[in-house]
């Protein structure tokens, strides 16, 4: 079996762990190069233009910004290329969804980052109606603030020295408000099928050592909560450091060889 051609659309923080670790299954995988909107020096693989890219890969990974995929996702798609997308909250733009669902012949892969019990809230929802789901996430105080924030709320989260309820909405309206960590509750909008259902609330604790993503969910399948607590990354604090391994996760489920644990 020949390597998958994967190409890379961002080189930050989670691109730079990506490339790093597809590095280790080039057996796997062949990284056929990434694009950045800056020039970066010293790479392990070469930089090249978008286009060039996107011909030269059989799937592009994307871990740059909602403004990448809004400007790039349906033209992968429909060059026949696969995209799977990690600025998942992008898809909160109505317009942009409806045109990505509407988009092929290549596919839209929805990477589940730091967020668990995916596959049990799929299988939940074929199963018949799901009643109630929250997301609570708790985070360090100074990677929460926001432009929009009122000065009193930055000056709490700047001080960091006491537990504050930053946000509460629907999971679109969570998308919005925090455009570059807000990818969990993205994907648990889609996974239901419904950004007004999943109920959101954003929480700045001191205390926090780890990064906290707490689901609820009732419905027909009864009742289940899922938590998850994971480190921030060292390079990038406003995400967990698990998420550019869940990007080789989904990578090596949609295309991998082996087993397909799903």
């Amino acid at each position: 079996m020949m390597p998958v051609r994967v190409g890379i659309l961002g080189f930050g923080a989670i691109g730079r762990s990506v490339v790093d670790s597809l590095l280790e299954h080039k057996e796997e995988f062949h990284l056929v190069g990434f694009s950045d909107v800056e020039q970066v020096d010293g790479t392990p693989i070469p930089q090249m233009p978008v286009e060039e890219m996107i011909h030269a890969s059989d799937i592009v990974v994307e871990v740059a910004s909602h403004a990448a995929v809004r400007e790039y996702a349906v033209q992968i798609i429909e060059s026949g290329t696969d995209l799977l997308i990690v600025s998942v909250g992008a898809l909160a733009d109505r317009s942009l969804e409806e045109k990505l669902l509407d988009a092929g012949p290549g596919n839209l892969i929805i990477c589940t980052g730091a967020l668990g019990g995916i596959d049990y809230i799929q299988a939940a929802k074929i199963l018949g109606r799901i009643d109630d789901i929250s997301l609570t996430s708790i985070k360090k105080p100074g990677v929460l603030s926001q432009p929009w924030m009122q000065d009193s709320m930055q000056e709490k989260l700047a001080a960091g020295d006491e537990r504050v309820v930053v946000f509460e909405g629907n999971a679109r309206e969570a998308a919005e408000a925090f455009p570059k960590s807000s990818n969990v509750s993205a994907t648990l909008a889609l996974t239901v099928g419904s950004w007004d259902t999943v109920k959101v609330r954003v929480i700045g604790d001191p205390e926090a050592k780890q990064t906290k993503h707490q689901i609820h969910l009732s419905g027909e399948v009864g009742e289940s909560t899922f938590e998850v607590n994971s480190l921030p990354s060292t390079i990038n604090p406003a995400t967990s450091s698990v998420v550019p391994y869940s990007v080789v996760k989904a990578l090596r489920t949609a295309h991998g060889s082996g087993y397909k644990i799903m």
